[in-house]
């Protein structure tokens, strides 16, 4: 899905996709506290705010710096990230 609101509260696991390749993985509750790969921090940053006040917090992927291929290494239990 690419509604990460939705996600976030109908999964208990999920995976984050990145030119065909998982990136991320793990609990939801993980990847949303504690996101590893720049992918899924951009992902996240792009969820709307409610609030027009708010400051913008949109991150640019900048795929230059990170490795595309790097394999999945375990963060945390049950938390995987290819960084």
């Amino acid at each position: 899905a690419h509604d990460l609101r939705l996600v976030e509260h109908i999964c208990s696991r999920m995976a984050v996709m990145y030119l065909g390749r998982i990136v991320e993985m793990g609990t939801a509750a993980s990847l949303f506290a504690s996101p590893q790969h720049p992918y899924t921090r951009a992902l996240l940053s792009a969820i709307p705010v409610l609030d027009p006040d708010a400051p913008p917090r949109r991150i640019s992927l900048a795929p230059a710096s990170f490795n595309h291929g790097a394999g999945l290494k375990q963060i945390a239990d049950g938390h995987w990230a290819a960084v």
